[in-house]
This record gives C-alpha cells, sequence and structure tokens, in this order.
C-alpha cells in the first residue's frame, strides 16, 4: 500500500488590504482627479500609497528624520500644487519620484540652533 502525504491546505492567503477593500478608487487616475478637486481622500491616498518612495528618495540626502520629514513633506506640496500640469495620469509615480529628486538636488540649509 503506497501511503502520501495529505496536501494541506493552507487556507485563504493573507494579504495587505487594498483600497477596493475599503471601496475606495484604485486607479492613480480616479485619485489625481479626487485631488485635484480638492477631496481629501485623494490626496491623502496618493500620499499614503507613494509616501515610502518619496522617504528613500530624501533618505540619500539625509539620515537625520527631521530633515527627512521636511523633504518629505515639500516634495509632496509641491506635488500637489503641480498636479493639474501631470499630462500623463498613469506615470503618477515616475512623476512623483521626479520631483522629489528635483526638490533634493537643491542644498540643504543647516537648521537654526534652538
Amino acid at each position: 500500500m503506497n501511503a502520501t502525504a495529505p496536501i494541506l491546505d493552507p487556507g485563504p492567503q493573507l494579504r495587505p488590504p487594498s483600497l477596493a477593500d475599503h471601496g475606495l478608487p484604485r486607479g492613480d487616475s480616479t485619485l489625481i482627479s479626487r485631488a485635484i478637486k480638492r477631496q481629501k481622500d485623494g490626496a491623502t491616498l496618493i500620499y499614503s500609497r507613494y509616501k515610502g518612495l518619496i522617504a528613500r528618495i530624501v533618505g540619500r540626502v539625509s539620515r537625520n528624520g527631521a530633515i527627512q520629514d521636511e523633504l518629505i513633506q515639500e516634495a509632496f506640496l509641491n506635488a500637489f500644487q503641480n498636479l493639474p500640469q501631470l499630462r500623463e495620469r498613469s506615470r503618477l509615480k515616475s512623476w512623483l519620484s521626479g520631483v522629489a529628486h528635483r526638490k533634493n538636488n537643491r542644498p540643504i540649509a543647516p537648521m537654526a540652533p534652538g
């Protein structure tokens, strides 16, 4: 008699919840439209989706957490102010990367003591 080991069912795959799981839009184009219309969730979700990417870019400029936070905020502020000029909405990720690179290729002024 040939005994084979039973195949174990791993059960449902664990994955992080997506935007769609919460009834929110998935595509960058929808988020861009919502952000341009000043709908808070559009900008918030773009920020949540791409903050890690921008943090990695600014992390090359400074290892100081406070400076990194400031650079991340400046990059997103600049991006949101110029979002209506983004022509190819499917390229949001690379466009944001470019904004962060340009913003961070300038000299950093020393922080005032305090």
